[in-house]
C-alpha cells in the first residue's frame, strides 16, 4: 500500500521516520486495505473491522472534518522511508460521559509491530496535542490484556486514572 505515483498526501507533523497525514477524500479505498492487513483491528474497534468502501467514506469525511474544526483527527501514518501507509495515529473526542476529554489513539498492522512505531507515534502524537493544539492534558484507553500498549503508555509518562470492565483509561499533563 505505498502512496507513490498518487495524488500528494497532506503531512500534518512528523516524528523521525513516520508523518502523520490527513485521509485523501478521494481515495476512501486505502482505509479499507488498511484495515484488512492484520494487526489494525485488535484491541476493540469496530470502525477497524473489515469496513466497506461507504464506512471508510464516512471515515475519511469524519476525519478531515475533525481536523477542520479544531486540529484533532486519526490520522493516516506513512512510513517515510517508503511511503507505506502502516497505522493511524491521533487525537480524538472521547465518548460521553467524558466527551470534554482528548485521548490518543495509535494503532498498527503486524508488519510495522515491534519496530519502535508505536512509541514514537504516541509521543509525536502527545507533542502535537500540547504543542500545536494547545491541549493541556491527554488520554488513552487500553483494553486491560494489552500489555505492549500500556508498556507505551508507561514510557509516554501516562499513569492510570480509571478503571472499567473493558478498558483502563490512562492520563498525562501538560508540565507547566
Amino acid at each position: 500500500m505505498s502512496c507513490k505515483n498518487v495524488e500528494p498526501r497532506t503531512v500534518i507533523f512528523s516524528s523521525e521516520r513516520l508523518d502523520f497525514c490527513l485521509w485523501n477524500l478521494s481515495r476512501p479505498e486505502e482505509f479499507v486495505q488498511l484495515c484488512q492487513k492484520p494487526g489494525l483491528s485488535d484491541f476493540g474497534s469496530p470502525t477497524y473491522d473489515r469496513p466497506s468502501t461507504a464506512n471508510a467514506l464516512q471515515f475519511v469525511q469524519q476525519q478531515i472534518r475533525d481536523y477542520q474544526k479544531d486540529g484533532r483527527s486519526k490520522f493516516a501514518v506513512v512510513r517515510r522511508e517508503d511511503q507505506t501507509l502502516i497505522g493511524i495515529a491521533g487525537i480524538f473526542e472521547m465518548d460521553p460521559p467524558f466527551q470534554l476529554e482528548s485521548e490518543i489513539n495509535y494503532r498498527f498492522i503486524y508488519a510495522a509491530q515491534r519496530q519502535g512505531y508505536g512509541i514514537e507515534a504516541a509521543a509525536a502524537v502527545v507533542e502535537y496535542g500540547f504543542k500545536k493544539l494547545g491541549l493541556t492534558d491527554l488520554h488513552a484507553s487500553v483494553s486491560p490484556s494489552n500489555e505492549r500498549s500500556k508498556a507505551v503508555l508507561t514510557k509516554l509518562g501516562m499513569t492510570p486514572t480509571r478503571y472499567t470492565q473493558d478498558e483502563e483509561v490512562w492520563a498525562i499533563r501538560v508540565a507547566n
